[in-house]
């Protein structure tokens, strides 16, 4: 039996709108894993702020973004698997 490293980090990133709350933007990031807690914190909120300036001009239209660190077996080439 062999053991997998991952050396990758998988966000999650959805965004809600205020014309269709129910059906919400999805996808997902893949970025270096850090070794600490609080470089791991620093990687999510990285994330965040680079989601947020992303899509900053349709901030009009956007209701909520909720970026989370998902497992590697949710994202299988970019679809969604089970969250």
């Amino acid at each position: 039996m062999t053991v997998q490293v991952v050396k990758h980090s998988f966000y999650k990133i959805e965004i809600d709108t205020h014309e269709a709350p129910q059906h919400p933007i999805i996808y997902f990031r893949k970025c270096g894993k850090c070794t600490t807690a609080k470089g791991m914190d620093r990687q999510h909120n990285r994330i965040v702020n680079e989601t947020v300036e992303a899509w900053r001009q349709f901030e009009g239209q956007i209701r909520r973004y909720t970026v989370s660190r998902v497992p590697s077996d949710v994202v299988v080439k970019g679809e969604l698997r089970a969250a």
